[in-house]
């Protein structure tokens, strides 16, 4: 894992707040690593040199939500059938704070990689609040799907 690590991928401060217990358990970390090696890793170096030609800013891409053990994904108000509860999700938006060349930069990346879901959550005037991406370990399940959520 070349950008980001397991804790980043399980803290929440959420869960923190309610003393949830939301280390994964030891058979969720290779999806985990799974999902950072075949998703976000290449991301974030992809979205590193389009910052750099771009003079973007910083390319860091923080994880606003990933892992959330059971307990934790119903609290929030996930889906019973949430990936984020295999480890193979996260909420990301950009460092720098420029969203919308994040979320176009996101779409066209994905457009040639194994995803399932690609979910623009809460937008504000077609720019979303922080992108969903969700992954199975099974190629042949991918759906590939890019939708809005309200």
């Amino acid at each position: 894992m070349k950008w980001f690590s397991l804790k980043e991928f399980y803290y929440s401060l959420y869960a923190k707040k309610h003393n949830i217990d939301n280390i994964p358990p030891k058979e969720i970390i290779p999806n985990i690593e799974e999902f950072i090696l075949n998703i976000l890793d290449p991301l974030r170096d992809a979205w590193t040199l389009f910052c750099e030609h771009n003079k973007l800013g910083h390319p860091s891409i923080i994880i606003n939500s990933a892992y959330r053990c059971k307990e934790l994904n119903k609290k929030v108000g996930g889906s019973d059938t949430s990936v984020h509860q295999l480890g193979y999700a996260a909420d990301i938006v950009p460092a720098n704070g420029n969203m919308k060349r994040f979320q176009d930069f996101v779409t066209i990346f994905l457009k040639s990689k194994y995803f399932d879901q690609l979910i623009y959550e809460k937008p504000v005037n077609g720019i979303a609040s922080w992108l969903h991406i969700g992954y199975k370990n099974n190629k042949g399940e991918q759906r590939r799907e890019i939708k809005t959520i309200k």
